[in-house]
C-alpha cells in the first residue's frame, strides 16, 4: 500500500455552487425525495441530521450520458448539503445553510486499480452506466448533515441547531455528489478528458471542469422539498 497524502478542500471556504457545478451538465439532472429523517446526538456539541434519500439521475439531454457507478465504498462521495428557506431562494442559490467538503487527495492503491480499470476502449459495464435520452436511474442512499448544537465554531459562520429550530415547516434541500473519481488522475493525468474523447461514440462522459491536474465533477440536485417538522420531531 502506498502512503496516502491527505489534502482536504473545504467547500465552506467558497461559494457552495460556484466551485461545485459551474458548467453545463448536458442534460444530466439529479432529482429526489426524502424518505426518512432522524437525528443523532452521539457527538457532544453537535446534532447530526441523517436523511434517507431516493434519488433519480435523469438524462434530459439529446445524447446518451455516461456516468460512473458508485465507487467510493459502493457510494458516491457526498460533496455538500444546501438548505434554503424557499424554492425561489434554492433556485437562485441563496442558502440559509451551506456546508460540505471535497474528498481528500489520495495515492491509495485502490485508485491506481480504478484508473487502470477505467482506461479501456469502451465504457466498462462494471464501472459505468449509459443513460439514454429520456431515461433515468434510481439510487437510494443516506447522507448526514452536521449542525453545531448552540455554539459557533465554523468559519464561515453557519446556523446552529438551536437557530435552525426556529425555521418554518417547509425548507428546500439540495445535495451534491462527486460523479468522477478525480483521485484516479493522480496515477493517470488527464484520464477524464482522454476517456471523454475515446468514448464519445457511446455517449457524453460528464467530467466537470479541470482544476489543476484533476477534473472535479460535482452534480448538485434539483431542490428537494423538506418538511422541517420531521426533523424537529426526532
Amino acid at each position: 500500500m502506498k502512503p496516502v497524502a491527505w489534502v482536504v478542500f473545504l467547500l465552506a471556504l467558497y461559494h457552495p455552487l460556484a466551485s461545485a457545478q459551474s458548467e453545463d451538465t448536458h442534460g444530466l439532472l439529479l432529482r429526489g425525495k426524502i424518505l426518512k429523517v432522524r437525528t443523532d446526538r452521539s457527538y457532544k456539541g453537535y446534532v447530526d441530521l441523517k436523511l434517507d434519500l431516493s434519488l433519480d439521475f435523469c438524462n434530459e439531454g439529446s445524447a446518451p450520458a455516461i456516468i460512473m457507478r458508485p465507487w467510493h465504498e459502493h457510494d458516491y462521495w457526498h460533496g455538500g448539503s444546501l438548505i434554503a428557506t424557499t424554492l425561489q431562494n434554492a433556485q437562485a442559490h441563496k442558502y440559509l445553510f451551506a456546508d460540505g467538503m471535497w474528498e481528500s487527495i489520495s495515492s491509495d492503491d485502490s485508485y491506481l486499480r480504478l484508473a487502470h480499470a477505467l482506461d479501456q476502449p469502451r465504457p466498462p459495464e462494471q464501472l459505468t452506466m449509459i443513460l439514454k435520452p429520456g431515461t433515468s436511474w434510481n439510487w437510494r442512499t443516506s447522507v448526514t448533515i452536521r449542525f453545531e448544537e448552540n455554539t459557533h465554531w465554523r468559519y464561515p459562520r453557519l446556523p446552529t441547531w438551536e437557530e435552525m429550530k426556529t425555521q418554518t415547516s417547509s425548507l428546500w434541500l439540495r445535495v451534491s455528489f462527486e460523479m468522477w473519481p478525480f483521485n484516479a488522475e493522480y496515477f493517470k493525468p488527464n484520464l477524464a478528458s482522454k476517456l471523454q474523447k475515446r468514448w464519445r461514440e457511446f455517449g457524453y462522459l460528464w467530467i466537470g471542469e479541470k482544476n489543476g491536474r484533476m477534473h472535479l465533477a460535482r452534480l448538485v440536485s434539483e431542490p428537494i422539498e423538506f418538511d422541517w417538522n420531521t426533523a424537529l420531531s426526532h
